[in-house]
């Protein structure tokens, strides 16, 4: 009896395994981070892109776009590879359009953020523009790609 109880527990031990190493195998992905920060120092009025890469086995991405500015105003869009708008903030300071000859004695800092989460993104290169107008400041990004394997 203690032959067969024991071979039963051997048995469902062998099968918890079996089974936990087949669903952790099916269910591998790897993840890719990227972290970049863009400052302006001086006044600056340009479009700058970033472009993400996303491949065939891409299952979720995760986009963190933290902006901080003293002057000026700015936009952040994110574009899908069909050149659709996806996401889109925009913030301003109060000395973007001062008429006030007094606001260079005034300090302020605007801070913006967008955080967004797609699922089985559609593949090509996705696009994240930041549009400056007389900026000072800077901008965060931080994203996540997961990716099947």
């Amino acid at each position: 009896m203690k032959n067969k109880t024991t071979f039963i527990k051997s048995l469902t031990l062998f099968i918890l395994l079996f089974t936990f190493t087949l669903s952790s195998y099916s269910q591998s992905s790897s993840n890719f981070e990227l972290h970049r920060e863009i400052s302006m120092t001086e006044p600056d009025s340009e479009i700058r892109n970033i472009n993400l890469s996303i491949e065939k086995n891409t299952s979720n991405i995760h986009l963190e776009i933290f902006s901080e500015i003293k002057y000026g105003s700015l936009t952040i869009k994110i574009l899908n590879p069909k050149n659709e708008i996806v996401g889109e903030f925009s913030i301003e300071s109060i000395h973007a359009n001062s008429k006030n000859k007094n606001s260079n004695n005034i300090k302020e800092i605007v801070s913006g953020k967008i955080q967004k989460v797609f699922n089985n993104p559609t593949i090509g290169k996705w696009l994240i523009e930041i549009d400056s107008d007389g900026v000072v400041g800077n901008v965060k990004l931080h994203s996540i790609i997961i990716s099947n394997n």
